[in-house]
């Protein structure tokens, strides 16, 4: 049984490590519909019904408007805009925000904004994490935020002593 745990992390962290590698570079669109379209990424195990938000025809780089979903949200890349307030506070649960800034952690004033490094890591991590989902062909969510960070803002990869 313990070798089965050791060879389960290491593929784990594997295909997280290739989720990750592959995944588009943020910020440089891709093929899809129209600006703000509700892109092929997400579906099934995508964190609280956060569908892909990545179409578009390359968001403030060219011509046209910014990226970015619906009334009031700006530059929503990964996420579904019909509930982000739902998702942003499963975020702030699952890494432990509360005592800590809660929104601040990740976001500049303007919310907007790429500036703070969180913010981009953490849209690589809900790639990264719908790319595990997608491997299982139940469509359920086996992995969630929660599954490595366990209430902390670093992803815990041992069990504590």
């Amino acid at each position: 049984m313990k070798k089965f745990e050791v060879l389960f992390v290491a593929g784990l962290f594997g295909v997280m490590s290739l989720a990750l590698f592959a995944q588009e570079p943020q910020g440089t669109g891709g093929p899809g519909g129209p600006p703000g379209a509700v892109g092929g990424r997400g579906g099934p195990g995508a964190p609280d019904g956060a569908a892909g938000a990545r179409g578009g025809q390359g968001g403030n780089r060219g011509g046209g408007p910014p990226r970015g979903g619906g009334p009031g949200f700006k530059n929503v890349q990964v996420l579904n805009t019909g509930n982000i307030p739902e998702t942003m506070q499963s975020f702030v649960q699952a890494l432990g925000l509360l005592d800590k800034g809660t929104c601040n952690y990740c976001h500049a004033e303007d919310r907007s904004s790429d500036e703070k490094r969180p913010k981009v890591i953490a849209r690589r991590m809900v790639t990264m994490m719908r790319a595990i989902n997608g491997t299982f062909p139940d469509g359920k969510p086996h992995v969630t935020c929660y599954t490595c960070h366990r209430g902390s803002t670093t992803p815990l990869t041992e069990p504590e002593p």
